[in-house]
């Protein structure tokens, strides 16, 4: 799916107010929002939900809005680096608050507040404070939010912060993500939280992702009562994993994109058997020296039901990955595996597998004892046949064996797979289309593409459930009449073939959404389309079209058209009735003016236009100020 979206955003004050007293959804200066605001007060309006985006808050604005005594939730997002949010203290109803900042590229916190009244806000539950520098007079406010639930917070992690935050006896949800901090963050104020249940911390930009920032010794061992724990993009390399085995009631725990070189070993998790059931490792592509290279070992946690190890660089599988009898999905894409032992087979739990981009040769005997598995990857390895007993996943509703070359000989053994719902069976080098489909007959997604077919066997009408087919890239000249019985069928893919006209039987596919023929041979857009009521996007880039139908009125519900390469000069009037459309490309063909009836667009500012490397050298038409225009021949 191709589609084109481009934000503006202008260097002018602005505010979008949304209150339930009119239903507003227009866009006002500070003068006009506090005018609204006023109105909505004045005639009753009874806010609870109020949305402010402005370059600068004036004082006015503010003003009245605290005199929105029933709001409960209030959003406001601002660059205003000095913020004085003490006219708001009257907002005694408040329940959710986010003031969310700017942010300077360099790396820099330049906000921070003149004042606050935090501690005015007695019900709030959630406050979300995003690119913010926290004085210590704002924490100590911050502290005595006594029945605050969750907290997010984007900026600076000093000690101070992390000491206020102890004291929000409440708090059940506490996210991070680190712009600033020590290089040890110490978290053992938070022991103290007996509602916390759940922490999310991340680090700041790439640049410092896997490399120092770390946790201080016996950070997490007294967190109780925490019961999730995610940490992205910190180092381990100077801590001890015992502290997180003796964390009491944990039940999730994701180590995502970490620096794990000279990480200590993680076996004390082992001692988390009785209630840990779900993990993650997972490395970073461009920190390759930072993976953790060897299987963690946690392989006695029997009672362990989702295990991921992720981009880690792993070359051995160990044996004991037997021992994880509870399993139910298992992740481990993107490693060096070339084999796995057969041991895997014991995971008669497993629903889920995938073991994508990796560099199996073989798949392990056994596989019959996997007979709950559902959805099962082994996409981009090196795979030269399916075992025999394969067709007895019986269970499987998703496969994907994209670019294993080798399995195409024996590839019909999935012809038992009755319950499949997706398959992806591309980029392995079929010459003929698989016959043996016909008896999938609940597949709902077909990927075929990325092969050599010639030919698409009429048999594909069997397939009544099909809702995508993908044929893109392959040698395909024509369709065969038995797609018309795919009545089910919304997104339809026949780019980079052969295809020189669109075959008639797409008429009857009235629930398509989505047509690609790019790159073929068409020369001609048939009449038929107009009638396909459904369809939100049509893609037919670089074939030999001459002209757009005028019937292509009809599609009121088109959102997207791909036109470009092909040899159009002029756009019929057709979008007087197309309230949807969003983007149409029609680069590189033979326009020498500015097409009017683009003028008829009705949403121009939710609207982009691509005409460039045509050979038009007219000025661009007025009509068309607030369409997002390329037109440029770079």
């Amino acid at each position: 799916m191709k589609f084109l979206y481009i934000e503006f955003i202008l260097a002018i004050f602005i505010s979008f107010v949304y209150c339930d007293c009119n239903s507003f959804k227009k866009t006002f200066n500070d003068d006009e929002s506090n005018d609204v605001i006023k109105n909505c007060v004045e005639n009753g309006g009874n806010i609870t939900t109020l949305k402010i985006n402005s370059e600068e808050l004036n004082e006015g604005v503010l003003q009245k809005i605290s005199s929105l005594v029933s709001l409960e939730q209030l959003t406001i997002t601002t660059s205003q680096t000095e913020l004085d949010i003490t006219p708001l203290n009257k907002l005694e109803k408040l329940v959710e608050l986010t003031i969310n900042g700017s942010y300077d590229i360099s790396n820099k916190l330049k906000n921070k507040f003149n004042k606050s009244c935090f501690s005015s806000f007695i019900n709030l539950k959630k406050l979300i404070i995003l690119d913010y520098v926290l004085s210590q007079d704002v924490l100590n406010d911050l502290a005595a939010l006594d029945k605050l639930e969750y907290l997010k917070y984007t900026g600076m992690v000093a000690p101070e912060f992390v000491e206020a935050v102890g004291s929000l006896t409440s708090l059940k949800t506490f996210d991070v993500y680190v712009r600033v901090s020590d290089m040890e963050i110490d978290l053992s104020p938070l022991h103290k939280l007996e509602n916390l249940e759940k922490i999310e911390f991340e680090c700041r930009v790439h640049k410092v992702r896997n490399t120092n920032y770390g946790f201080a010794d016996n950070s997490f061992g007294g967190l109780d009562h925490l019961k999730t724990m995610k940490l992205y993009g910190f180092s381990f390399a100077n801590y001890t994993n015992e502290d997180i085995s003796n964390m009491a009631a944990i039940e999730e725990i994701e180590f995502n994109r970490c620096n794990y070189k000279e990480a200590s070993s993680f076996a004390p998790l082992e001692k988390l058997n009785d209630h840990i059931k779900s993990l993650l490792f997972s490395g970073y592509h461009y920190f390759k020296s930072a993976a953790l290279y060897d299987f963690p070992e946690i392989t006695s946690l029997t009672n362990l039901k989702k295990l991921t190890v992720d981009v880690t660089y792993i070359t051995t599988m160990p044996e004991e990955i037997g021992n994880l009898t509870s399993l139910e999905y298992f992740s481990s894409m993107y490693n060096d595996f070339t084999e796995v032992p057969t041991s895997l087979t014991n995971l008669k739990n497993l629903k889920y597998l995938d073991l994508s981009s990796n560099s199996l040769t073989a798949l392990p005997t056994g596989l019959s004892n996997m007979k709950n598995l559902e959805h099962f990857d082994i996409s981009n390895n090196e795979i030269a046949e399916l075992p025999v007993d394969f067709n007895q996943l019986t269970k499987l509703q998703y496969l994907a064996i994209t670019d294993n070359d080798g399995v195409v000989p024996g590839i019909s053994v999935l012809k038992n797979l009755k319950n499949l719902k997706t398959l992806y069976i591309s980029d392995l080098g079929l010459t003929e289309y698989p016959s043996w489909l016909k008896s999938l007959t609940k597949l709902e997604y077909l990927d075929l593409s990325y092969n050599e077919i010639v030919n698409v066997d009429k048999s594909i009408g069997n397939l009544v459930n099909l809702k995508t087919l993908n044929l893109n890239n392959n040698l395909i000249s024509e369709l065969p009449s038995n797609i018309k019985k795919l009545n089910k069928l919304i997104d339809l893919y026949v780019g980079y073939n052969n295809v020189t006209s669109i075959p008639s039987s797409i008429k009857n596919l009235k629930n398509i959404v989505e047509i690609n023929f790019d790159n073929n041979g068409i020369q001609v857009i048939p009449d038929f389309i107009s009638n396909l009521k459904n369809l939100k996007i049509i893609s037919l880039d670089n074939n030999k079209i001459k002209e757009i139908p005028a019937n292509f009125s009809k599609l009121v519900n088109l959102e997207e058209l791909y036109l470009s390469y092909n040899e159009i000069s002029e756009i019929p009037d057709i979008f007087k009735n197309m309230k949807n459309i969003k983007a149409i490309e029609i680069r590189s063909n033979v326009f020498t003016a500015y097409p009017l009836s683009i003028c008829d667009i009705e949403n121009k500012s939710d609207f982009s236009f691509d005409i460039a490397y045509n050979s038009i050298q007219e000025p661009v038409p007025e009509c068309y100020s607030d369409i997002y225009l390329l037109n440029s021949y770079q």
